[in-house]
């Protein structure tokens, strides 16, 4: 096993939904997941989850914050995954591209009943959660 690789997601909010893509690729190939994909060599992360998200749902997209990040050990590898708020001026461009088959905003709600890796999903529900 090699060391971790490091990708950037995009989280983008619309009203009450969450973006997410369904991954026509490897790692996670059929399941619901952020836009995202690996950093480049010398890329800066904000760039990576801008470049990554406008490849994978025709949006264009504007750097918000560093929202966390996941640890995914998939098939022998290890991905640490550094999630960013992205904001998007309009969603009626959204399109499937590059390596996603699907690209759809989701509820809440909606997340349990998805096709998605599990520290995905926690992850993603923990935002909604009120702060303690």
């Amino acid at each position: 096993m090699q060391g971790p690789q490091l990708c950037a997601g995009s989280i983008v909010y619309n009203d009450d939904k969450v973006l997410l893509i369904k991954r026509g690729t490897q790692p996670d190939r059929g399941l619901w997941s952020l836009p995202g994909g690996r950093v480049r060599m010398g890329e800066p992360i904000r760039h990576a989850a801008l470049r990554e998200l406008k490849e994978e749902t025709n949006l264009e997209g504007q750097f918000e914050e560093m929202i966390g990040w996941v640890d995914l050990l998939i098939a022998e590898q290890h991905y640490v995954i550094v999630n960013l708020r992205c904001s998007v001026s309009t969603a009626s461009s959204l399109k499937a591209g590059d390596d996603a088959t699907e690209a759809r905003f989701f509820k809440l709600e909606e997340l349990h009943e998805l096709d998605m890796n599990d520290k995905t999903r926690d992850f993603l529900l923990s935002l909604w959660l009120p702060m303690p």
